[in-house]
């Protein structure tokens, strides 16, 4: 069942209290976050927590979502700026991985944050695959967009520092599709 929009009003409060929570999960993590917590971060009462979320994993997954959609939107942006095939996909994984280690380079808890529920793993999973097909569409060769995809995935998950990881990020692109990337 389709829920009804959200009026502006609720649905800027709705905002605020997503951000309380992406504050209290990055700071907490999942299982030591408490719905006492991000109400008191969102400056709100339990009760008007619980009118948008029914617990905390409803909020958990509210965030997540709504990252996602960040995530999805930015990379997109950056493969449809001006470019050859290899600065877009550059572009691109630079932008995605980017976003998430800016997000969570301070969270000792990064681990639980992005693997803690099965519908969150799958939210993630569905947003590599878009975003793996929309690189597939850029260089032609699906296979190519997945191995980029997939080597982007673990130099961001090994790299030292975010300039290392962009720079990585480069050369592979730079190596797999050739060009000025």
């Amino acid at each position: 069942m389709q829920e009804a929009p959200l009026s502006p009003v609720r649905a800027a409060r709705r905002e605020k209290l997503l951000d309380a929570a992406q504050a209290v999960f990055l700071q907490a993590g999942l299982q030591a976050a408490t719905m006492e917590a991000i109400a008191a971060q969102g400056g709100v009462s339990k009760v008007t927590l619980y009118g948008y979320f029914s617990d905390k994993d409803a909020a958990f997954h509210g965030v997540a979502v709504r990252l996602a959609g960040q995530l999805r939107a930015s990379t997109l942006d950056s493969l449809a700026q001006p470019g050859t095939a290899t600065q877009k996909v550059t572009r691109a994984l630079q932008t995605k991985h980017g976003m998430v280690h800016a997000l969570l380079r301070n969270s000792p808890l990064s681990d639980e944050l992005l693997v803690s529920r099965l519908q969150v793993r799958d939210l993630w999973l569905t947003l590599d695959a878009d975003l793996t097909a929309s690189i597939a569409r850029v260089t032609g060769d699906a296979d190519t967009a997945r191995l980029l995809f997939d080597a982007s995935l673990g130099i961001a998950d090994n790299a030292r520092d975010t300039n290392q990881m962009q720079a990585d990020i480069a050369r592979l692109t730079k190596a797999i599709l050739g060009g000025t990337g």
